[in-house]
């Protein structure tokens, strides 16, 4: 009977030391911790051994626990407790995937939700299974892209269009909660955000009458409806890539004449149409938009079409056809400046070629990827596994003398003409002040005229620094 009460009472007390020390009395569960902006959409706090991560967009809270059992948290409404580090995943959403792949958390990836749109060399290798509903059971969470399941399981990443380059970016870090893998979302975050805004200042130093107008414009073929793209990821994009954006929110279009007089004065246009064969050539594109059997030589053709200046964002694809650029740009907004930046100003970096990029009016051939750029680190085949390109502080002012529009094309457009008044302006003031230094000039020449008393005219020169008289007639 001793020896069962004492037993009892062993258990009681290891017990009681182990609730202890979960409930802050011991080691915290988390030393590497995160620091977010409440910008970007989420907020996470500490204790010992939970933590809060609340994602302000979705307003949902989850709590994310060390402890052999869930805390006793009551104050707040939470949607999920979630034992971390998880183990087994399931995605719904293509840019997490991405994300798992920064932290190297992507072998906990137990199910994607389409297998086809997968463009990752390393996920296509691993051939994960699409998600099923009866798939739920198999993992510990689910990521979605929108809060439309109120299952706990299902947890919601809000990547939203209205959030900058490296807010987007920043969203790495959400993911990494889950895993307790902080340090390493951290790491991925400022070594990208360091290159990143390393770029935006060298390129800051294009004049602004040098700088290109960039749209982004789509075509949505069921409703028949032009869009001229903007919202705050575009428009942030675009000016951190010195470019300049025609508009400051998206314009939709029912008729070709509102579309073509919003984009004609672009210089660039970026195309985000989702063709698919064979509806994905340029000639199908230019009739959709009004530009097809147009005369490239026309004064009244805009710059994007006299100079082949259309992109799409497709230029990396997967076997089915499958672009990348909903996979992976978000998750590495470096790569994406580098690319806007190149199609304007190809002597900033005149090696580098775009990854998502393609001129599609010069149609340029796209890069598909296969498992066997699993191995690749070149950000062309394997961008989400690609090194982050050093860069350092050099101001940058422009191709060709800060030229409208080059491209390395010899039949660059004539500048607009705010541009050709500066340049008359800045030439009538370099005359000006040309003609007022002849004036001062003369007037310190050693030579004059004066009257003598016989009435001759005796002219003083010098010369050699010797003073000459020399007589004759007025």
């Amino acid at each position: 009977m001793f020896e069962r009460i004492f037993f009892l009472a062993l258990v009681v007390s290891v017990c009681f030391f182990v609730e202890e020390s979960y409930a802050g009395g011991g080691e915290d569960c988390f030393p590497d911790k995160v620091s977010v902006d409440p910008k970007s959409g989420f907020t996470v706090e500490y204790s010992d051994y939970y933590k809060t991560v609340t994602n302000l967009r979705a307003n949902e809270t989850y709590i994310l626990y060390c402890t052999p059992t869930p805390p006793n948290v009551t104050l707040i409404s939470v949607k999920s407790f979630i034992k971390v580090p998880v183990e087994r995943v399931a995605s719904l959403d293509l840019t997490t995937l991405a994300f798992l792949e920064m932290i190297g958390a992507d072998s906990s990836l137990q199910y994607v939700e389409n297998s086809d749109e997968v463009t990752s060399p390393c996920l296509l290798k691993a051939n994960r299974p699409a998600f099923k509903n009866n798939s739920s059971a198999q993992v510990d969470l689910i990521f979605q892209n929108l809060p439309t399941n109120p299952d706990p399981k299902y947890v919601t990443i809000s990547l939203a269009d209205n959030l900058h380059p490296l807010q987007r970016l920043e969203w790495v870090k959400f993911v990494s909660l889950f895993y307790n893998r902080e340090k390493n979302a951290t790491a991925m975050f400022e070594k990208i955000q360091s290159n990143y805004k390393c770029h935006v200042r060298n390129i800051a130093n294009v004049p602004y009458s040098s700088r290109k107008i960039v749209s982004w414009v789509s075509y949505d073929l069921d409703s028949k409806i032009w869009k001229k793209i903007n919202n705050q990821y575009i428009f942030q994009l675009t000016q951190d890539a010195a470019a300049i954006s025609s508009s400051n929110s998206t314009e939709t279009f029912a008729s070709l004449t509102g579309l073509q007089k919003a984009i004609d004065s672009s210089d660039i246009l970026i195309d985000r149409t989702q063709f698919t064969a064979p509806l994905n050539t340029y000639d199908i594109w230019q009739q959709y938009f009004g530009y097809y059997q147009t005369s490239d030589s026309s004064a009244q053709v805009p710059s994007f079409i006299k100079y082949k200046g259309v992109y799409r964002t497709q230029k990396l694809q997967n076997v089915l056809g499958y672009d990348d650029w909903f996979e992976t740009s978000r998750a590495r907004p470096d790569l994406v400046l580098r690319d806007l930046i190149a199609v304007q100003y190809p002597t900033y970096e005149k090696t580098y070629l775009p990854t998502w990029f393609e001129n599609f009016s010069k149609s340029d051939s796209n890069k598909i990827v296969t498992t066997e750029n699993c191995v690749d680190t070149s950000h062309n085949t394997n961008p989400i596994r690609a090194e982050v390109a050093s860069c350092t502080d050099q101001p940058f002012f422009g191709d060709d003398k800060g030229r409208a529009f080059t491209n390395n094309n010899p039949n660059s457009p004539p500048r607009r003409p705010a541009e050709i008044i500066y340049i008359l302006i800045a030439t009538g003031i370099l005359l000006f002040i040309g003609a007022m230094a002849v004036i001062l000039i003369r007037k310190k020449l050693h030579r004059k005229f004066f009257e003598v008393k016989d009435g001759s005219g005796v002219q003083v020169t010098s010369h050699k620094g010797e003073i000459q008289i020399v007589k004759g007639d007025k």
